[in-house]
């Protein structure tokens, strides 16, 4: 019974896609018949022509080759509505559709022009890699920037970030874009300094590795400054500057402590959480990009600087609630802001609503 089934079932399948091929070898030969008839000047034939392909058996180029015969069609039998309607069918099966100067008829390319071709928005995700740098601008403890032999160095520590991006063309050269990431900014600061401990004991290293948990919310502004001359897939690719701000919504911080003293056990290496990070801070950003057409969407990248306005430390209650992270570990009692260089790669998809421009 098994076998019965499965053979009716290949059967079946197999019927469906042969019928489906020999109707689309069907549709392929009649828009050929139609091209002639159009050619013949016989133009009140071609919508009976085409009207069952265009409503299944054509492929998606076939059916944009069959819906601008049909425009020009309706072009010369003075039926302008008609002529709307294809024009609107070909943007909606194929928004890329151009019409070409060298052989399109003025009318047809004056028609197509009415239209609006060019995408409302676009929509996609970013991620990317993040160095993190803090600039102090007071301090104790590993950087201490009132004593020499304190003063820690800022070592590479990445992070990551990844979110949704949202753009708003305004005209062909200015954007304006918004995303919505989730953050991760780490960064390290290590003193090799040969100083004493508060028994009195060398320390030969301290290392904190800090990570800040956050939302950021970017607003900017896109200027494209040049085409990239590429294949003809790659038409539409551009590099780009930007400048804006940024909302970054902390939501949380930690650090890893480590510390060696000579002659002793390393002390122990621990994570604090750190409550002295503030909640919300604000940043500047400029940077430079590049988009690369990639069908009817733009594989994006961008290089972007952060510069960090605000302070974003508060030490009103840390220094006795985290003592042990300041005196176990030489631990930073600093107030800094946070710069960060990013990386950013990313697929935006254009989203289109064709119609007629309004006059």
């Amino acid at each position: 019974m098994k076998k019965i089934y499965l053979s009716t079932l290949i059967f079946i399948t197999s019927l469906s896609f042969f019928t489906e091929v020999k109707a689309q070898g069907d549709c392929t030969t009649t828009l050929q018949e139609a091209q002639t008839i159009y050619d013949e000047g016989r133009i009140h034939e071609v919508e009976e022509k085409l009207k069952d392909c265009l409503k299944s058996g054509f492929t998606s180029e076939e059916k944009v080759q069959a819906l601008k015969l049909m425009a020009l069609t309706y072009l010369y039998m003075d039926e302008p509505e008609k002529a709307d309607e294809m024009i609107l069918g070909i943007l909606e099966e194929n928004p890329l559709f151009k019409p070409n100067p060298a052989v399109d008829p003025v009318e047809f390319i004056n028609l197509y022009e009415s239209f609006r071709t060019t995408p409302i928005f676009r929509v996609g995700i970013k991620g990317g890699l993040n160095y993190a740098k803090p600039n102090f601008t007071s301090g104790g403890g590993v950087n201490n920037l009132n004593d020499l032999n304190l003063r820690g160095e800022n070592k590479l520590a990445l992070g990551y970030r990844l979110g949704v991006a949202f753009e708003l063309p305004l005209n062909k050269k200015m954007t304006l874009g918004t995303e919505l990431k989730y953050v991760s900014t780490s960064f390290k600061m290590e003193n090799l300094s040969l100083i004493t401990d508060f028994q009195g004991n060398l320390v030969t290293d301290n290392l904190l590795i800090t990570t800040i948990s956050s939302y950021e919310l970017p607003a900017y502004l896109q200027y494209k400054v040049m085409d990239i001359k590429s294949k003809e897939l790659y038409k539409n690719s551009n590099v780009f500057v930007f400048l804006g701000g940024s909302v970054e919504y902390n939501t949380g911080a930690s650090s890893i402590a480590l510390r060696n003293v000579e002659n002793n056990q390393p002390v122990k290496e621990a994570n604090y959480n750190l409550d002295y990070i503030v909640k919300l801070n604000y940043s500047a950003i400029l940077g430079i990009g590049a988009k690369i057409q990639i069908g009817t969407g733009y594989f994006i990248t961008d290089v972007k600087y952060r510069y960090g306005i605000m302070e974003v430390t508060d030490y009103t209650n840390s220094l006795n609630d985290l003592q042990p992270y300041y005196f176990d570990h030489y631990a930073d009692y600093n107030t800094y802001k946070l710069t960060s260089l990013t990386l950013s790669v990313g697929y935006l998809q254009n989203i289109y609503n064709p119609k007629k421009k309004t006059k």
